[in-house]
């Protein structure tokens, strides 16, 4: 949950350097994302995946909260954002596979993720 929001981060600072945004002066993910939403960057169903991402990460961090089922939520909202930021961001016409939560077996999440990274 703690690498989930960090990955909202990473998305949230490429779309401040992508359309050459000043940072607010209190730097924090929650002032960023209210600056997206003053810019009309970010709405809807997109600014509520943020902040869910924002929040679980948090109480992942500092109150050590963790919970399989809660991951697997915060994994497929993950998702959805990476879709969101490559339509918008990448390749206009880009057309995403269908959700599949990751299976156990961690190298071939491994090579999943390597294969997709080539690709970015």
């Amino acid at each position: 949950m703690i690498k989930l929001r960090m990955f909202t981060e990473q998305i949230v600072d490429y779309i401040f350097a992508y359309d050459n945004l000043e940072e607010p002066e209190e730097n924090n993910l929650y002032n960023k994302l209210k600056l997206l939403e003053r810019e009309e960057l970010i709405d809807g169903k997109i600014t509520e995946i943020f902040h869910g991402l924002r929040i679980e990460g948090n109480k992942a961090v500092h109150e050590s909260f963790d919970s399989l089922e809660e991951a697997k939520t915060l994994l497929s909202l993950s998702y959805k954002l990476a879709v969101w930021f490559m339509q918008v961001y990448g390749e206009w016409d880009f057309e995403a596979e269908e959700y599949n939560l990751p299976e156990k077996d961690s190298q071939k999440i491994l090579v999943i993720l390597r294969k997709n990274m080539i690709k970015l």
